[in-house]
């Protein structure tokens, strides 16, 4: 063997080694996490995840103890925790039934208690108790059979304490804070991720409209229509005499809007928000032109209201 074979040998021993390291870092760092969709029992990934807890509740277990994402929070479940997870117009949750899920060291949701996370800016983390009599009627109800048994012990206990007067019964309803057409007709211009990540990263109304301003440019620069939507007032598209936002039609229009804007802005080059009117319109660039965003105040979100051309 001469001395050339003898180094592509070694190059590739070693090679060999180096892959067999790095499958096993992959395989230990892996999140072993299961994700189910409750309504449909369908298994979900970690990456689906954070958009399907948007729209139904998911199931979670961890039988080693994890870390995952929910909603800009790093959630930690204890080997063996049990939680449904889902959203609502008001707030994100993550209903703890056995036993255990925290964020950081100061925020514990142990079974029979829900983990609440508001998302308005400023709202912050609580831990509550929820009726686990009537949530476990619920999945039984449900045909979840398997977690209505492993709530049923947290249900009892909870029974014995209002009995003895050491637990007051708890109020919370996750599902539905208000009556259920309100409910799912906010749910169609309060759930889009822009809007929430727009939320969490906003400590001041000043901003959160900001924020909004500049979104909406980033969507119009990438060509990002969804997210376009998202951000264009509810209002400008809702007809009058309706039941506010009781169909998808309004949410067509909305979407052909922006597909719109996004159509005419293709290839342009557009600036980021670049300052403020007196009367606190936001200004942007688009190729030579000066544009003004209207901003309007909308059920606890800043949406765009109107787009015009700066008259100088």
């Amino acid at each position: 063997m001469d001395f050339s074979s003898y180094l592509a040998m070694v190059f590739r021993y070693w090679q060999a080694i180096a892959w067999c390291c790095m499958a096993l870092f992959l395989q230990t760092n892996t999140v072993s996490a299961e994700f189910f969709n409750m309504r449909t029992s369908s298994p979900l990934s970690l990456t689906e995840f954070p958009t399907a807890v948007l729209k139904d509740w998911i199931v979670v277990r961890s039988e080693e103890g994890e870390e995952v994402e929910f909603l800009g929070q790093q959630v930690q479940l204890s080997p063996g925790a049990i939680a449904i997870a889902g959203t609502n117009s008001e707030l994100a949750f993550f209903a703890v039934l056995a036993h255990s899920i925290s964020i950081g060291t100061d925020v514990v949701a142990e079974p029979g208690t829900v983990l609440l996370l508001g998302h308005s800016f400023g709202s912050g983390l609580s831990v509550q108790p929820f009726d686990a009599q009537d949530f476990f009627g619920r999945l039984r109800r449900l045909g979840a059979d398997d977690l209505a048994d492993t709530l049923l012990p947290v249900a009892e206990s909870q029974q014995r304490k209002i009995f003895w007067g050491l637990l007051r019964p708890s109020e919370i309803n996750v599902n539905k804070p208000y009556n259920i057409v309100f409910e799912q007709g906010r749910r169609k211009y309060t759930l889009h991720p822009v809007l929430l990540q727009i939320k969490r990263e906003s400590r001041s109304e000043d901003e959160l409209a900001t924020n909004t301003a500049n979104a909406f440019v980033t969507a119009l620069r990438e060509g990002d229509v969804e997210s376009t939507a998202a951000l264009l007032s509810p209002v400008m598209f809702q007809e009058q005499g309706r039941t506010p936002y009781s169909n998808d039609e309004w949410i067509n229009r909305r979407l052909r809007f922006a597909r719109m804007l996004c159509d005419k802005t293709q290839s342009r080059e557009i600036s980021r928000v670049g300052g403020r009117t007196e009367r606190g319109h936001f200004l942007f660039t688009m190729e030579e032109n000066e544009y003004l965003l209207k901003l309007q105040v909308f059920d606890g979100s800043y949406f765009i209201e109107e787009i015009a051309q700066r008259n100088l």
